[in-house]
């Protein structure tokens, strides 16, 4: 009785997945048909729109970027400087004596 029970209900859970199978592909159907007539109406207007959305977007990356580089440039100028002009902040190590004692025995060859 058990085994008839379990057959029966293992056919309506077949006949079941192949009813909304089925009924999914006929909805995918008629929603492409419904898709493909509605966006050949829209496609002018939403080419404009997103053309216009993308040059906007590039034009504002675009200033972004130059004044990103524009701080960079201003801090790597200022470092340069720094190094060119011998500016040393008063940053001083352990080897310090040792560094300049070396450097000037090398300038007295």
């Amino acid at each position: 009785m058990k085994k008839t029970i379990v057959l029966i209900l293992g056919i309506i859970c077949a006949a079941v997945a192949v009813y909304h199978f089925f009924l999914k592909k006929s909805d995918s159907i008629n929603s492409d048909e419904n898709h493909s007539a509605s966006t050949e109406k829209k496609t002018d207007i939403d080419v404009v729109d997103i053309q216009n959305t993308v040059d906007a977007e590039r034009n504002e990356a675009a200033e972004t970027i130059k004044e990103r580089h524009k701080v960079a440039a201003d801090e790597i100028k200022k470092s340069v400087d720094n190094i060119f002009n011998n500016n040393e902040d008063d940053r001083s190590t352990k080897n310090s004596g040792k560094i300049k004692t070396l450097l000037d025995d090398i300038d007295n060859l």
